[in-house]
């Protein structure tokens, strides 16, 4: 079947709906122990609708839920539109793309409606990346996005477990 190019997307000849890309990696262990990732999920919906308080404890409440399975949840970041945490998996047996799902489902479930996008944006941290750094990037997010101007001042981020 010929492929014709439409911007970045491959478009099939009757020139239908584009394939969606592959966001994991082909062939990695997403539920190997000690594998640690910078996770970004973003809402559905544009503008807000991140910070509203019922959300916002559902969101703390699912992150604990993942702690309690055994991940290491180092630090989070709730923004308007999207989140970001460091997770670090245990032996538990749980892999990344479970726990991820379940924490969705259960922020939606309890807000009353679906509000994540359908996928999230993974980055496995290598031997030499250093955690602390990822976590600095993820509480200044606020700051570099003039929502606060000390990362202290934004009470939707938070460090948890030890690094």
């Amino acid at each position: 079947m010929a492929k014709r190019i439409v911007g970045a997307a491959l478009l099939p000849p009757s020139g239908g709906l584009p394939r969606r890309k592959l966001l994991r990696l082909k062939g990695f262990d997403y539920a190997e122990p000690g594998c640690s990732y910078f996770v970004t999920i973003c809402a559905a919906e544009r503008g807000r609708p991140l910070l509203g308080t019922k959300v916002i404890g559902a969101i703390k409440e699912s992150i604990q839920r993942i702690r309690d399975l055994g991940a290491l949840v180092h630090c989070y970041c709730i923004m308007p539109d999207h989140l970001h945490f460091l997770i670090s998996l245990s032996d538990s047996g749980k892999s990344l793309p479970n726990l991820i799902r379940g924490f969705k489902y259960r922020v939606s479930r309890a807000v009353g409606r679906p509000i994540w996008q359908r996928s999230y944006y993974d980055h496995i941290l290598r031997p030499s990346e250093e955690a602390e750094d990822i976590c600095r990037y993820i509480l200044e997010n606020p700051i570099r996005k003039g929502l606060a101007c000390d990362f202290d001042q934004w009470p939707h981020a938070e460090m948890l477990d030890a690094l």
